[in-house]
């Protein structure tokens, strides 16, 4: 094993870096700087990817595949599936190694916990090609911007007008609707208010739920084809437009918020900001982000804190973030089970020489464990209690994959029992005495690492 060519960080720090972040990294080793200070630089550094295509780049070629083959009369095999799973499995190797190559971890969460708040799904097919352009272009550019912005950026991304069907939601009373009989879908109206905005029967009814629908109608995805306006031409296909004939007309009343007296298209900001920066949207936000680091219990003030400063500083996330790093000293007892997701990215950190036969084949492994990118079951996004995490099952297949890491580390670079406590030193300092006694027991190197990866303190944050 090579020698670890960097201070490990203090006791106390570990706790931090599981908490907060992906777990401490033998390959990119945090130094001696303080875990916050690592922290805040890596949120300076979120955005997109030039590396990666845009979603315009993405549709767009998918348009011009469909373009080619009913040129050449369908003849042949149909290339667009595979474009998608190439598409789909380049955007988890680059969230994959956005997670592996941060030096803590702490930014990388929070592009977690945003993209599931608005959550995306490639069990809508259509998806398959856009989510991960959807966490690129949404969710990272606006990370430590205000929670307006990602509100708006996620609401109308067309990945997500795509996933609930806003996209075909056309107003009964447009000229569209009467022309063609379609009508209204409630998806986008009910999530944007039940999961990203107020929460789950707080401060709306039904009747706000269809009027938003209302509000919402118009905005669809380009197809190449239609104008919003007769003197323009059609925009990119797969860009976000709003079409007035599709849109229906007349007033709204949305959470009491009269909507009129304006253009159809400037109905939903009007909307949006309302939602933005209601008190019980301040609530929600707050106690999601406390009980995803688990700090629900250990400081019940820390939620009704966090929404005060949401409401004076007009939804800022940064100082949500800065203010949640505070609360470090409240971090004592352990925290939740990590998802599998967050435990696969910390065990690759912890076991570099693990990662050459898994980076690339990281989605599998994923999949059997229950959590593979943007795969959520539904618009709520994914499980968020221990008990869905940690039955017999999920946790007997974490075995098999902690024996799986361990036994390419041990074959890419030998360990002795001697390196093995070095690396339980490294990744887990604060190890309790018991899991150390278990970790000194194993029979074999390899058997020492699936300990420690297995280890109480491993497996929760």
């Amino acid at each position: 094993m090579e020698p670890l060519n960097s201070p490990t960080p203090p006791a106390g720090d570990y706790r931090l870096y599981h908490r907060f972040g992906l777990g401490i990294s033998s390959h990119n080793p945090p130094g001696g700087e303080p875990f916050q200070t690592l922290a805040r630089a890596e949120l300076s550094a979120t955005g997109n990817s030039a590396e990666m295509p845009g979603t315009l780049d993405i549709l767009g070629e998918i348009e011009n595949m469909r373009e080619r083959r009913l040129a050449a009369g369908d003849q042949g095999s149909n290339p667009i599936p595979a474009y998608l799973q190439e598409i789909y499995k380049a955007e988890v190797a680059y969230r994959t190694s956005r997670a592996l190559e941060a030096p803590v971890g702490f930014a990388e969460r929070l592009v977690r916990f945003w993209s599931d708040h608005f959550s995306v799904s490639i069990r809508n097919p259509r998806l398959r090609a856009t989510v991960g352009a959807f966490e690129r272009e949404a969710i990272r550019p606006n990370l430590t911007g205000t929670f307006k912005e990602m509100l708006f950026a996620s609401t109308l991304h067309p990945a997500m007008l795509t996933y609930l069907d806003n996209a075909q939601s056309i107003g009964p009373n447009s000229t569209a609707g009467l022309r063609t009989g379609k009508g209204l879908n409630e998806n986008l109206a009910r999530e944007v208010l039940e999961l990203h905005t107020l929460g789950a029967g707080k401060g709306y009814a039904q009747k706000d739920v269809t009027a938003f629908a209302r509000v919402l109608t118009g905005w669809t995805v380009a197809n190449g084809k239609q104008k919003p306006r007769a003197n323009l031409p059609p925009p990119p296909v797969g860009s976000t437009v709003f079409l007035q004939n599709w849109h229906e007309p007349g007033w709204k009343n949305v959470i009491g918020i009269k909507v009129a007296g304006v253009r159809g298209e400037d109905e939903l900001a009007i909307v949006l900001s309302t939602l933005a920066e209601s008190p019980i949207t301040a609530d929600h936000i707050a106690f999601k982000l406390t009980r995803h680091f688990g700090l629900d219990a250990a400081d019940p003030l820390l939620a009704p804190a966090l929404s005060a400063m949401f409401l004076a500083s007009g939804g800022a996330l940064l100082p949500l973030y800065e203010r949640l790093l505070a609360a470090a000293d409240k971090v004592e007892a352990p925290g939740p089970i990590r998802n599998p997701d967050v435990f696969i990215a910390a065990a690759l950190r912890a076991l570099p020489e693990a990662v050459a036969h898994h980076e690339g084949s990281v989605l599998p492994v994923l999949y059997r464990l229950g959590q593979a990118p943007w795969t959520a079951p539904s618009p709520a996004g994914w499980p968020k209690q221990d008990n869905d995490w940690a039955a017999p099952g999920a946790m007997q297949t974490r075995m098999l994959f902690a024996n799986r890491f361990a036994r390419h580390a041990v074959k890419a670079s030998p360990y002795g029992k001697d390196d093995v406590m070095a690396f339980l030193d490294h990744v887990l300092p604060g190890a309790s005495k018991e899991t150390r006694r278990t970790v000194t027991r194993a029979i074999n190197p390899q058997q020492g690492l699936v300990l420690a990866l297995l280890s109480p303190e491993f497996q929760r944050t």
